[in-house]
């Protein structure tokens, strides 16, 4: 992904440019919802720490996306209202149970079949 990134050569950007693309973005972060929240999450210093730490192969993005969805997961389908330390402590126990580990695995595996083979995701890895 650098690649693609480092052939947009910030160096050789006036000012002008930098202002249109604040212009631009400012229209694009009003206009599209997803943008936003992607801005909005990646701007957020913990989540930039934590995506800078485990989104580094995929791999880990498979092992992290699987640690969110069963955290968010645990929240959704609780019938009691949770705090963020009683999902930590509840999503801890089903990892350290074998038995609920090997099913959140194979669950999380069908929830992300990617195909790592694609152009793009190679891209991504180097």
């Amino acid at each position: 992904m650098s690649g693609i990134v480092s052939i947009y050569d910030y160096k050789g950007i006036g000012e002008k440019c930098f202002k249109d693309a604040e212009k631009k973005g400012k229209a694009l972060y009003k206009q599209n919802k997803t943008y936003r929240l992607l801005s909005n999450c990646l701007e957020n210093p913990e989540f930039k720490k934590l995506f800078n730490k485990h989104f580094d192969t995929i791999d880990n993005i498979r092992v992290i996306l699987m640690f969110m969805k069963l955290y968010d997961q645990i929240g959704k389908k609780s019938t009691t209202e949770l705090n963020g330390y009683q999902k930590l402590s509840i999503m801890d126990n089903l990892i350290k149970n074998k038995d609920f580990r090997r099913k959140i695995c194979h669950q999380a595996s069908n929830f992300m079949k990617i195909n790592t083979e694609s152009p793009t995701i190679q891209l991504i890895q180097k």
